[in-house]
């Protein structure tokens, strides 16, 4: 598969998951974060619904974003 259309498919996949799991957090939580490895590549995947002025949580995606630029299996 050429790059570009699996970065989409990664995309739409994460949005799929992202509109299923929202309703069910949103009922619990102001503010969320997923992170994940997509099944069978183990791409870096972040999933989040911030409340606006949350900084705590700002700071926690900015840690998250760290977290995914590291590639996989490196244990810096």
């Amino acid at each position: 598969m050429e790059d570009g259309k699996k970065v989409m498919k990664v995309k739409a996949e994460a949005f799929d998951a992202y509109e299923r799991v929202r309703p069910i957090l949103e009922e619990y939580f102001d503010s969320w974060i997923l992170t994940a490895h997509r099944a069978g590549c183990k791409t870096k995947v972040i999933l989040a619904d911030l409340e606006k002025g949350s900084v705590d949580m700002k700071g926690q995606l900015e840690n998250a974003k760290k977290w995914k630029a590291i590639p996989v299996g490196d244990s810096s």
